[in-house]
């Protein structure tokens, strides 16, 4: 993969050095997959994540001709977890509901279908939002990422009015559906994310809080 280079916190990333064990996650898998495609050749999120090291990576990329695109179900299919994905699905205890969340602001004008419609573009695209845990033969916990269209946002939505409602009583409302939306964070059921919207019903915007799944990081220290 000549030409393309992945920025680790060391001086140098050798030809079997594993792309997760350096801090990578899904999101920069991404970024190196299409770094990878403006140097000439193909590959996808996926061969990231089951080959992990430059040398295999490379060993999986073919050239791309200009009509070349990604092939179907590029996403799809089961692959053996990454470190973090390990570390987290062998700790005692279930995983139901562990999260991390952010806080977004919504244009004015959204309305539910609208973001909605976001959302099931986000799913489709991002593989790791349509992931799900298995259990092999012999106990090991398997990811598998679903293929696009299999998961419905709408059933990941929630809306909550807050029309009337003053700064204390929304976040009381917005804290309360978040807690049921954790809640619904099942990675053995497929629902590795949630969305809560807080719609002021004003026409200036709003706000709203994703839900989700950690990625593959590094475990906190």
């Amino acid at each position: 993969m000549r030409g393309v280079r992945l920025r680790a916190a060391r001086p140098a990333v050798r030809a079997d050095d594993d792309f997760f064990a350096l801090g990578g996650d899904s999101i920069l898998s991404i970024q190196l997959v299409s770094r990878v495609r403006e140097a000439g050749l193909g590959v996808t999120p996926r061969d990231v994540f089951v080959h992990r090291t430059p040398e295999a990576i490379a060993a999986a990329a073919a050239p791309l001709d200009g009509g070349t695109g990604e092939p179907a179900g590029h996403g799809t299919g089961t692959m053996a977890p990454t470190p973090i994905a390990a570390w987290l699905l062998e700790r005692p205890g279930t995983t139901d509901g562990y999260n991390q969340s952010g806080v977004l602001s919504t244009p004015a004008g959204a309305t539910e279908d609208t973001l909605v419609a976001a959302l099931q573009l986000l799913a489709d695209h991002h593989d790791m939002l349509r992931l799900r845990v298995t259990r092999g033969a012999g106990g090991d916990p398997v990811l598998e990422a679903l293929p696009p269209g299999s998961v419905t946002a709408g059933n990941r939505f929630t809306r909550v009015d807050l029309t009337g409602l003053d700064a204390e009583a929304a976040r009381a409302a917005l804290t309360e559906a978040g807690e049921r939306a954790r809640r619904r964070l099942r990675p053995t059921a497929g629902s590795v994310f949630e969305a809560v919207w807080g719609d002021n019903n004003n026409g200036g915007g709003g706000k709203a809080s994703l839900a989700s799944i950690p990625g593959p990081r590094p475990p906190p220290r």
